[in-house]
């Protein structure tokens, strides 16, 4: 199963740019948001590499044993992302 998981935390202007735009887009239908505070989002975070916020990843749950595998990730910055930057990332979901 494919999960789109997007890391963020409060008071984060690209993280707000970052969710304007994936509502402007209909695809926050299709996103699990977690709060980055929160010890075990980091963690999540770090052992999958990344270091700051946001962070948009594609993940194959049932990859290995059901471990979760990164398939794709967008992170985050000051510019933003192009709106087809984000629909390749969801190439194959109905929006």
């Amino acid at each position: 199963m494919i999960e789109y998981n997007l890391y963020t935390k409060d008071n984060c202007t690209p993280c707000e740019t970052m969710k304007a735009q994936l509502d402007k887009l209909g695809l926050t239908k299709h996103v699990v948001s977690y709060d980055a505070k929160e010890s075990v989002h980091h963690n999540s975070l770090l052992a999958m590499g990344f270091r700051s916020v946001p962070v948009l990843v594609c993940v194959d749950m049932d990859y290995i044993d059901g471990l979760p595998f990164v398939l794709n990730s967008i992170q985050g910055r000051s510019t933003g992302h192009t709106d087809e930057e984000f629909k390749l990332f969801f190439k194959g979901v109905a929006a």
